[in-house]
């Protein structure tokens, strides 16, 4: 290895697969190594391949191939001016700008690319579209002009597990628990936990006075364990069973999975697997089948789904009124107070 030290090999295997619509068959040695697998330079040469770091674009035999993560989602990419715009001399100026590749990565660091103008790094999360906000030096003493599509910068990947955030710190901003969780501390004294703060910030243009601010401190901090930590914070309920009545003669419905494609299949396959570290499903053999079926989110995510059409058509239904509008409004009268919770994972 690199390091110097020896890497165990178990045994060689030929597999066949595709790197996008590309067909290979190759020999893989067999190692306990954390990537799925390595194409070496016995793979790059017999195939002749090319690799444009500065785009980037990998040449496989006459085929150009852009450069994805594992989930088909583009490493870097250009970033480009929306519309025209003009940097005065001296000046800093927040200029909007596009992502040029449409299935970027969520997050992202901006890095300037022309050396003629200076752009502040800044990790990203765009918006819709892939819209992006840049802060563009000009040091010169004559504008910059940008026209509509000029490239500032690249955008290059970054996961959530490569961001360390950095706890508060001093007594004016907050502290720390004893846990080691960031807390911040309001004038009241009332300590919010770490998980918190940013909800708790989010809120405080809705008191109007210190009063109020210590009741939300109280409040988020007397249910703090309703709130999750993380994405991965999830739990469960066993106040009730969940039966499905079929109707009389109903055979079992085995249904073959759905095609998905390179991308969708592998964020199935992630979401699975963390699913069956978190505890929450388990294998199983039985004689019922729904395919998978992958939707996307408002937030560019994706939404594991079960297609229960076909198991749905063999079930009894259960009927139950709908709530009338007036009685829930009625509900309401006297409170002045509203807040809405959402679920980090129901199902």
């Amino acid at each position: 290895m690199a390091d110097g030290s020896k890497l165990q090999f178990y045994g060689l295997i030929r597999l066949t697969g595709r790197i996008r619509d590309v067909a290979i068959e190759e020999n893989f040695l067999v190692s306990q190594i954390s990537e799925d697998a390595i194409l070496g330079m016995p793979f790059l040469i017999s195939h002749k391949c090319q690799i444009e770091f500065g785009r980037p674009v990998i040449s496989l035999g006459n085929r150009q191939l852009t450069c994805t993560d594992k989930y088909g989602r583009i490493m870097v990419s250009n970033v480009h001016a929306w519309k025209k715009v003009t940097i005065p001399p001296l000046s800093e100026v927040r200029v909007t700008g596009k992502i040029s590749a449409r299935n970027y990565v969520p997050m992202g660091l901006i890095e300037g690319s022309d050396p003629h103008l200076p752009v502040a790094c800044s990790l990203n999360r765009p918006g819709e579209g892939g819209d992006v906000t840049i802060r563009c030096l000009n040091p010169g003493r004559q504008p910059i002009e940008l026209g509509a599509g000029h490239v500032i910068g690249s955008y290059t990947a970054v996961e959530e597990e490569d961001i360390q955030t950095d706890l508060w710190s001093g007594p004016e901003h907050g502290s720390l628990d004893e846990s080691g969780v960031g807390c911040a501390t309001v004038k009241t004294g009332k300590a919010v936990p770490g998980h918190l703060v940013e909800l708790y910030q989010q809120a405080l243009p809705g008191c109007r006075h210190e009063g109020e601010k210590q009741s939300l401190a109280h409040l988020l901090t007397r249910y703090q364990d309703v709130f999750s930590n993380y994405d991965g914070d999830v739990g469960r309920t066993d106040r009730i069973a969940h039966s499905i009545p079929l109707m009389e003669g109903a055979r079992p419905v085995r249904q073959p999975p759905h095609r998905l494609g390179p991308l969708k299949e592998a964020e199935a396959d992630k979401q699975v697997q963390e699913l069956l570290e978190k505890g929450l499903i388990e294998p199983a053999n039985g004689a019922w089948s729904s395919p998978v079926v992958m939707v996307r989110k408002k937030d560019g995510g994706w939404r594991f789904c079960i297609d229960y059409r076909q198991l749905n058509a063999v079930t009894q239904q259960d009927a139950y009124p709908i709530p009338r509008i007036d009685e829930s409004l009625d509900a309401l009268a006297g409170s002045r107070f509203f807040s809405t919770l959402d679920l980090t994972s129901g199902y």
